[in-house]
């Protein structure tokens, strides 16, 4: 719960710039990308877009508080 509120927090999400992250890594529709460490998910709908649906985001935590949240 507490790292919910700590990687749920809306300016840490906001300083993460994940709309330029995820155009850095220049994806293509179809391509596939794993998000390792994905927290909260905060990367994976603009990732999932930047794939679309002919792609695959693949997110890994170890956390399953964190897994139910994504």
């Amino acid at each position: 719960e507490g790292w919910l509120a700590t990687l749920g927090n809306p300016a840490r999400t906001q300083s993460l710039r994940v709309q330029e992250t995820v155009a850095a890594l220049k994806l293509r529709p179809g391509d596939v990308v794993a998000d390792i460490g994905a927290g909260v998910g905060a990367f994976d709908a603009e990732l999932a877009a930047a794939v679309g649906p002919t792609g695959r985001v693949y997110a890994e935590e170890v956390d399953q508080g964190l897994v139910d949240t994504i």
